[in-house]
């Protein structure tokens, strides 16, 4: 689903940004942002106030989260170990609608995009 989800915030900016250099900068600083914020490489905890926001547009974030729920959602320790460790603020299933959330926006999007800005016919045949 991350895969999906980045690629249409590619093919939305890609279809906005007329310029191809501009979009070869723009679209790995979204997607390293994402990957840095996503609470596995950065704890979520330990992020400061002033850019913690961004975990919420953060696509990687709820992919992990979702991740951690569905190996160490069980009675036993993993659960235990796994809160040690990482901060778990999401049920696998909020994990999933927003990952179906994200995607089905940025799909829309870029049909949008497209519809606004693509290619306009002769009418006059």
């Amino acid at each position: 689903m991350s895969q999906l989800i980045a690629e249409g915030f590619t093919l939305t900016i890609s279809s906005l940004v007329p310029d191809p250099q501009a979009v070869a900068a723009i679209v790995p600083l979204f997607v390293i942002l994402s990957m840095l914020f996503g609470g596995f490489l950065i704890d979520n905890a330990t992020t400061p106030a002033w850019i913690s926001w961004i975990r919420w547009v953060s696509f990687v974030n709820y992919c992990f989260q979702g991740l951690m729920n569905n190996q160490f959602n069980c009675d036993g320790c993993g659960r235990l170990v796994i809160e040690q460790i990482f901060t778990i603020e999401f049920d696998l299933w909020v994990s999933c609608v927003a990952l179906l959330g994200m995607f089905v926006f940025f799909r829309v999007l870029w049909y949008i995009v497209l519809r606004k800005t693509g290619p306009k016919y002769d009418r006059s045949l």
